[in-house]
């Protein structure tokens, strides 16, 4: 039998806190259930709820089958409120995420959802932890990390693992593959909820459990299971708030330390390269021209707010990586006989992170580079019209 050391022990807890702490940001996450793949762009300022995607969809799973037994009408009507009402719901309030893995690793939230696409989490504990946030506005996550670290990771904000189930889901009660209905009730936060079990009707993985607020339809509490049963995951409010105002300053990138940024890489492989990548848009991939020793070691199409996909290009050096992110403008198109004005670069730079826009495509560069390094680049992509 090997035996553990203390250093042994000692990296295997911070590997449980690094899943529990993945665990809480996409559990987390689901409060605003696949934010980005349904959600309109937000205005800033606007205070209006926003619509979303899944308000028809709740509509139509509001319609259901023929035949079904009282618990799964009542799931359905259920998951149709959470669809209608609880995507659109303002709150905030305190959670806990746990993974269960041997030993439970737990980490605490505080948590505030403006609607779809705009989430602010931000650690309590555990100590080593604490501080660290999570925000999730304008179809991009920033993730920042205290000292030592001292940085913020910044990418587009693509739960891509709800946004499949949030598919699966509505296709499943559709066409019968996965099993909806109500397990029970208990109070949440103290708010009244009601269980809902989804699950595939083959036993397959897909295995929830939702606790969704019987008056707002807000997912207070969510757990996951494997086939037989037994809970892998779970995050659940202590305490939630549907009446004092978030600030809107909240979700702003700037609330955040001014600390540097690096890019933050999607988990998936990449593909081979940039034409295979270009197979997947339809939008032209524009190659910058890199400094000298860099070259291209990653290309991923991911697909973000409102269907938009975004298209990331890594190089490196050997040493320094920067990454550059392409992704289509959704903006009202000039009436017939203007004018469109003549591409200009305005970019702003802060923080080895530049962002501009130059035709039909917004642009974002983030990497270690000097303002100089940036700024050619930043031209190389910019065409005048």
């Amino acid at each position: 039998m090997k035996r553990i050391g203390i250093a042994d022990s000692r990296r295997s807890g911070a590997h449980q806190f690094r899943l529990a702490f993945a665990a809480g940001i996409v559990l987390a996450a689901m409060a605003c259930l696949v934010v980005d793949a349904v959600a309109q762009p937000a205005q800033a300022g606007n205070t209006r709820p926003r619509r979303n995607r899944f308000l028809a969809q709740g509509r139509r799973l509001a319609a259901g089958p023929a035949a079904e037994t009282p618990e799964q009408k009542r799931a359905r009507e259920i998951m149709g409120l959470f669809l209608r009402e609880g995507m659109s719901q303002r709150y905030s309030g305190e959670q806990v995420t746990r993974l269960y893995m041997g030993r439970v690793a737990e980490t605490r939230q505080i948590i505030k959802c403006d609607g779809p696409g705009r989430l602010r989490m931000e650690y309590i504990s555990p100590e080593k932890l604490k501080g660290e946030t999570i925000l999730i506005t304008g179809g991009h996550i920033f993730h920042f990390k205290p000292p030592p670290e001292n940085k913020i990771l910044e990418g587009v904000a693509l739960p891509e693992e709800f946004q499949a189930r949030a598919v699966g889901f509505r296709q499943g009660v559709k066409n019968g593959t996965i099993h909806v209905q109500v397990v029970g009730q208990e109070l949440i936060a103290g708010q009244q909820c009601s269980i809902v079990e989804i699950r595939s009707v083959s036993g397959g993985h897909f295995y929830l459990r939702f606790w969704i607020d019987e008056q707002t339809g807000v997912r207070l509490k969510i757990e996951n299971r494997d086939p037989q049963g037994r809970s892998v995951s779970e995050t659940a409010f202590t305490k939630v708030d549907y009446t004092t105002p978030i600030p809107q300053t909240e979700f702003r990138p700037n609330s955040l330390p001014n600390v540097p940024h690096e890019a933050r890489l999607p988990e998936t492989p990449p593909l081979p390269n940039v034409a295979a990548a270009q197979q997947q848009i339809a939008y032209t991939i524009r190659e910058p021209a890199v400094p000298a020793g860099f070259h291209l070691n990653g290309v991923w199409v991911v697909t973000g707010r409102i269907g938009r996909k975004t298209t990331i290009l890594r190089y490196t050096d050997g040493v320094n990586t920067f990454a550059l992110f392409e992704v289509p403008i959704v903006e009202k198109q000039p009436g017939p006989g203007a004018a469109r004005p003549r591409a200009k670069l305005r970019a702003m730079f802060h923080n080895d992170v530049a962002h501009w826009r130059s035709g039909d495509l917004n642009f974002a560069l983030i990497g270690h580079l000097r303002r100089e390094t940036m700024q050619t680049i930043a031209e190389s992509l910019t065409k005048a019209e």
